[in-house]
């Protein structure tokens, strides 16, 4: 398997924006070049945490990808796999899925994208107690 993991971040950035702005936080985990990137976004907001796979594209193209997610907290574990085709315009964010998580829990996603030949990795750990 080819793996490309040009970025990886933690939910500190939406703890932090959670605690100065609100009940709002938002983390972004993603490859930041190349013809084809994915971003992993967690979301916080009240006592969710969502998690949405995107995938941008230089030029339209038709791809394929695969998002795990494993969690554990007091609740037991969880393990959430989605994958499937997608078609990505350029010059936006495509949607590929998401995942609503529960808080309390501490969560490890990775997102694969493939398309055109090329393909690009994300991972993104979600800490517990967010």
């Amino acid at each position: 398997m080819f793996i490309n993991t040009n970025a990886k971040s933690t939910v500190i950035v939406a703890l932090l924006l959670a605690a100065v702005g609100g009940t709002a936080g938002l983390a972004i985990a993603g490859s930041s070049k190349g013809p084809l990137r994915c971003e992993l976004r967690v979301t916080k907001s009240g006592g969710n945490v969502t998690l949405e796979a995107l995938a941008f594209a230089e030029k339209s193209v038709e791809g394929t990808y695969r998002l795990m997610v494993d969690g554990s907290g007091q609740g037991g574990n969880s393990v959430i796999q989605q994958g499937g085709p997608f078609n990505a315009d350029p010059a936006k964010p495509n949607s590929l899925g998401m995942v609503s998580l529960g808080s309390g829990s501490s969560y490890d996603a990775k997102l694969e994208v493939k398309a055109g030949g090329t393909s690009a990795n994300c991972t993104e750990t979600v800490a517990a107690k967010i």
